[in-house]
């Protein structure tokens, strides 16, 4: 809302607008900008008043669908309409002048359908509806203005190109090979706001991921802005090997921005009964698995990761469970490729106690040294989640 000549220019809001009434009635219905017919003087020349509307940054203004009352009353110094990025359309103006008995109106009452009115294919940043005085001693009225620009109603349309952007990522989760109570923090921002906002743990959300937000699309920014966000990441419970932090931002138009950060967890691993081999042989195409990879659980002690195997172009694994155990078992797979982090994800559910899936991979997959496989049980009514971590290195036939 704009006013540079408050003593002869007025705005005000009657919502939801009525239908009928007398003229002054219908000039003063919705957002409305009138003459102030209590001036004493006339205004001077570019006095202006109008409600405006400003596109966010990274975004144009393609339509706008309205109902609108915009007119001139024996006053042909007055100008009114809808400026498209300052340029007035021809299509939401009129002229007072001799010929049309200096009045003239464009739309009408509220509730008529001549006061509809869709601009499309616009590429604008502002648009403005309002009344200004071309020349100096623009006259006001006395029971009735002289001129008057109403909005009943208005949708306005914007097109977002500009996904949202996340990062830099930094803190201590960021550094290298880690273990105990680690750090990470990032700022994410998009000129129409979050709309929601997942971060994630080997596929898993952090306690304080913001998730979902609400938003309002009456607002020209309609969801929230975010601040940066920092988390505490524990790594004590993980297993030793390389683990995979996730942020997914999305914005108001749908669009969506990721970031990965890698980590690799230094912690040791679990204790192996005497009698055990902490490492099987390996053949040709298979995973070579060592004390390391967290996969070799000791019986009985819950999730065991019991097979991972790469033949060709498929990844086998199988992780157990006490047979009593029910629900559903993750299978989270991660590689890098250059600078590039892929990850793919499936879920199964446990029979007997058993998780079997196989994967197939693809040459982007398959082209690195070696996998990260997280397997995640989601736990039942009697039994907690539980995870476990194993890096599936990938030998090569000869």
């Amino acid at each position: 809302m704009i006013d540079n000549d408050p003593a002869h220019l007025s705005q005000g809001v009657l919502c939801p607008a009525l239908s009928g009434g007398s003229l002054l009635q219908q000039q003063e219905q919705g957002l409305f900008t009138v003459d102030n017919l209590s001036a004493t003087s006339g205004a001077i020349g570019g006095a202006s008043a109008g409600y405006l509307f400003t596109a966010p940054a990274n975004t144009t203004i393609t339509e706008i669908s309205w109902d609108r009352y915009l007119g001139l009353h024996f006053e042909a110094s007055w100008t009114v309409g809808l400026w498209v990025d300052g340029v007035i359309q021809s299509s939401d103006t009129c002229t007072a002048d001799y010929e049309n008995g200096f009045e003239c109106s464009v739309g009408d009452a509220y509730g008529d359908a001549n006061s509809h009115q869709d601009l499309q294919g616009l590429d604008a940043h502002e648009l403005l509806v309002g009344v200004q005085c071309a020349s100096g001693g623009c006259t006001s009225g006395a029971s009735i203005h002289r001129a008057w620009a109403s909005i009943y109603d208005a949708t306005v349309t914007l097109s977002d190109s500009t996904p949202p952007t996340i990062g830099p990522l930094s803190g201590s989760l960021t550094e290298g090979s880690l273990s105990s109570t680690q750090s990470l923090s990032f700022p994410v921002s998009d000129s129409t706001g979050i709309k929601q906002l997942d971060v994630t743990l080997d596929g898993e959300p952090l306690p304080s991921s913001p998730g979902e937000q609400a938003c309002d699309y009456t607002n020209p920014v309609p969801c929230p802005t975010l601040p940066t966000q920092t988390y505490t990441v524990n790594t004590a419970p993980l297993a030793a090997g390389q683990h995979m932090i996730e942020v997914k931002a999305i914005d108001a138009a749908g669009l969506v921005s990721t970031a990965t950060q890698a980590f690799t967890v230094q912690n040791p691993p679990p204790s192996i009964p005497a009698g055990t081999s902490p490492s099987p042989t390996s053949s040709p195409g298979s995973v070579s698995t060592g004390p390391s990879t967290g996969g070799l659980t000791p019986p009985n002690e819950g999730l065991r990761i019991t097979r991972a195997q790469v033949i060709g172009h498929r990844l086998i694994v199988t992780a157990k469970l006490p047979p009593s155990y029910e629900g559903l078992a993750a299978f989270t797979v991660m590689t890098r490729h250059g600078r590039r982090t892929f990850r793919l994800r499936r879920t199964v559910k446990l029979a007997h106690g058993v998780a079997h899936i196989v994967i197939t991979l693809n040459a982007i997959e398959r082209s690195g040294h070696k996998l990260s496989l997280v397997v995640r049980y989601s736990g039942d009514r009697a039994h907690p989640a539980q995870t476990r971590t194993t890096t599936v290195r990938v030998v090569r036939a000869r």
